[in-house]
């Protein structure tokens, strides 16, 4: 009976949560929306999504489709559709027009876990695929829309040869090379530094640059990179060395810098983490920074897009 009051409980919190949101609409107030979009599990939403579809005639997603709009609208749709639909989604959209946004890709591509690839590869393959099971999609329009190192740092992450461990082994060995291919020559043998970075562990990585540090007084891995590669390379190649919570604090304070406020960035930085990652972004960003996350954003951005941005990271 205590399984069946917890059941019945979800189920009643499930209709209140629907109920709200359709009210939410109805008065154009979109308090109770940002809300329940900020607070529940994707779990949850699917619950909820599924009864309000079945009580109201419509999706949840194409309600917020015609009610919301601007940046606002990629926020609730992002939290809708779920992290791999969404991770999938930005992807494919960095690919999109003249130019991709090597930026962006690197955002997804070089800051998810193996298992994550898997899934975003799947999402992606869904939502753009020739077939439903286009797994091969993504790989084909990374390999049209970039090309030469940063290729093929995307392509061996890609095809599922950076593993969520390696063999530690050979720390010391690499850490030597490294050097000898990079900083203590003229030229840069770009081969090994994508071989190393694009296909072992962040865990084995992570290592690396300690033993980097200690076998070359004075050097660094993250300064050999910065000095050895260039452009969008570059960038992959430092996000593959860098923290999680540390890049997507940097590039959520990139994104607010400067002249306007590149949204889009932004909006990913802080949507596309756990709740558990935003809190310790927002925590990082206060330690590091001139201002804490939230005065950043609210400097930034205003009315419903603030709110919904606030009510992730708090």
């Amino acid at each position: 009976s205590e399984q069946k009051h917890a059941v019945g409980q979800s189920a009643n919190s499930i209709r209140n949560a629907a109920e709200k949101l359709q009210k939410s609409f109805k008065s154009g107030d979109m308090k109770p929306l940002i809300e329940i979009l900020s607070t529940t599990t994707h779990t949850e939403l699917l619950a909820i999504s599924a009864h309000f579809a079945r009580t109201y005639d419509d999706t949840l997603k194409n309600v917020v489709l015609k009610k919301t709009s601007g940046d606002f609208k990629d926020v609730c749709l992002a939290l809708i559709m779920g992290p791999y639909m969404y991770k999938a989604k930005y992807l494919n959209e960095a690919m999109k027009g003249i130019g991709a946004n090597e930026q962006e890709m690197v955002d997804v591509i070089c800051q998810s876990t193996p298992n994550e690839i898997k899934h975003i590869t799947a999402a992606y393959g869904v939502q753009f695929g020739e077939g439903s099971t286009d797994n091969e999609k993504i790989v084909r329009d990374v390999k049209s829309e970039t090309g030469f190192n940063l290729k093929k740092v995307f392509l061996n992450i890609l095809e599922g040869r950076k593993p969520n461990s390696s063999n530690f082994g050979d720390l010391e060995t690499v850490a030597e090379e490294l050097y000898k291919k990079g900083e203590g020559r003229m030229g840069t043998n770009n081969k090994y530094f994508v071989e190393i970075f694009s296909t072992k562990s962040r865990d084995y990585l992570s290592l690396l640059a300690k033993e980097y540090a200690v076998k070359n007084p004075g050097h660094t891995l993250e300064g050999a990179v910065k000095t050895e590669l260039s452009g969008n390379y570059r960038t992959a190649m430092l996000a593959l060395i860098t923290d999680k919570i540390a890049y997507f604090a940097e590039r959520a304070r990139q994104s607010i810098a400067g002249l306007g406020t590149n949204e889009r960035g932004l909006v990913y930085s802080i949507v596309s983490l756990t709740k558990q990652e935003r809190i310790a972004v927002s925590k990082y960003y206060a330690a590091n920074f001139s201002e804490t996350l939230q005065k950043a954003i609210s400097g930034d951005t205003s009315g419903d897009l603030e709110l919904i941005l606030l009510s992730l990271i708090s």
